[in-house]
């Protein structure tokens, strides 16, 4: 019996460990960023990538990086953009 007790406080604690040090990030992140321009002939570069381990837990910043990588050359305000229409989602 002590064992068993002995056994669940342990893996309790361990639990709680990951919790705290942000161990229990989801798996994988699928986000897209799809800026929008309105100007007749001139269009924003949308990005989309699923980010997987380690990578999901920053997965918003980074798409939103890629976004404004993706829309250097802006003439239609497309990196004003990119935070603000950037999604994730769990996958």
């Amino acid at each position: 019996m002590r064992r068993i007790l002995g056994l669940a406080l342990l893996l309790l604690c361990a639990g709680s460990h990951a919790q705290q040090h942000g161990y229990d990030l989801p798996r994988e992140m699928h986000c897209s960023a799809k800026p929008y321009c309105g100007q007749s002939g001139r269009a924003c570069n949308g990005v989309e990538k699923t980010y997987t381990g380690a990578a999901a837990g920053s997965a918003k910043h980074s798409i939103v990086q890629a976004c404004v990588e993706a829309n250097r050359l802006d003439r239609c305000n497309c990196i004003q953009q990119c935070r603000k229409v950037a999604r994730c989602s769990k996958f």
